[in-house]
């Protein structure tokens, strides 16, 4: 086999990129699908992680696969405009998961939704596909506050339940 030539490296075909994906959610109040695409920065790729079990019978060890954990929760940074959009849309969904005065909770399906995360070529052409079920806020950060003059941030922590991959 040996080394590879400049002409098997082109013979690959073009290499996907990281600046190439989009991302809605269909239930983020005050934040609608398309704002929470035109916002994100980035995006955690979510991930299963398979655990292994080891039977041991009179000296002989052998191992298996054993059960898989989704890597929930994921984070999402996001740019916020001097409308503060994303920060108001994080109080009113925060708020609707655990009211700060009374307590009171909304039932999970009133406060969860569907991310869909999809990687793209360069045409744009979506090549991989991600959904999470059962979504919901778990925690955030709304920006740092400093003298840097730079935008503002903030990055949401969002748990799930399951995905699928397509």
């Amino acid at each position: 086999m040996g080394r590879p030539t400049i002409e098997n490296i082109r013979g690959l075909g073009d290499f996907a990129v990281t600046n190439r994906w989009d991302i809605t959610a269909s239930n983020i109040p005050g934040l609608p699908g398309q704002d929470l695409n035109f916002r994100a920065i980035s995006v955690d790729v979510p991930k299963r992680t398979g655990s292994t079990v080891e039977i041991s019978i009179r000296g002989h060890k052998v191992r298996q696969p054993g059960d898989y954990e989704y890597n929930s929760p994921i984070t999402i940074t996001l740019s916020e405009t001097d409308d503060y959009k994303v920060t108001k849309a994080l109080n009113i969904w925060r708020e609707m998961i655990s009211m700060s005065i009374t307590g009171i909770q909304l039932p999970k399906m009133a406060v969860s939704t569907i991310v869909v995360i999809n990687r793209l070529d360069r045409q744009n052409n979506v090549q991989h596909t991600w959904t999470l079920f059962g979504c919901f806020l778990e925690d955030y950060e709304l920006g740092d506050m400093s003298d840097t003059g730079d935008a503002i941030q903030p990055t949401i922590t969002l748990a799930y339940d399951y995905f699928v991959e397509a």
